[in-house]
């Protein structure tokens, strides 16, 4: 990783591995540059209007030297952390997803023929198909995000016994 941004936005724009939009590697940004050749203007307009906590976003253009689009122009956006902090690359990555799926028909997933039981990578990166579903049928960030905050409750509870510090996070 190339800078501390690309450690701060991987947890979230890492799930871009699992479409068909470049999630920057083969630039001197990976993770911090998502975009495709048929990606435009209108995804860095729309989620610079959310005005989402600690991040903004910049329309780029880059050529990846390898993986995918590899010396093609894409188009897109430079994630840019403002406030670690506040910033919460799962949600803020969600809200890529629904906005680039909303925005261009070309967007698709990534398909695994390897593995039948589970053919989609951002399945096998987000632990189940229910993120790639839920924004397939046209679902909103907020209903996406909410539908694990029970299990997500439920696994810092169980959590908390085993923490040796406490703090902010806890």
């Amino acid at each position: 990783m190339p800078t501390p941004d690309t450690a701060l936005v991987y947890p979230g724009t890492g799930m871009f591995e699992g479409t068909n939009l470049s999630e920057g590697r083969g630039t001197t940004r990976p993770f911090e540059l998502i975009g495709a050749p048929y990606v435009d203007y209108r995804w860095a307009e729309r989620l610079a209007a959310l005005d989402l906590p600690g991040v903004g976003f910049r329309e780029a253009d880059f050529t990846p030297t390898f993986d995918k689009h590899v010396g093609l122009v894409c188009g897109g956006v430079q994630v840019h952390v403002t406030d670690p902090s506040r910033f919460d690359p799962i949600r803020s990555t969600v809200e890529m997803l629904v906005a680039a799926k909303g925005i261009y028909s070309d967007v698709a997933w990534r398909y695994d023929s390897y593995d039948p039981a589970r053919p989609y990578w951002i399945d096998k990166l987000t632990g189940s198909q229910r993120l790639r579903t839920q924004i397939s049928a046209g679902a909103p960030t907020a209903e996406v995000v909410g539908s694990w905050r029970d299990e997500l409750a439920a696994f810092d509870a169980r959590r908390q016994q085993y923490l040796l510090y406490t703090g902010p996070a806890n």
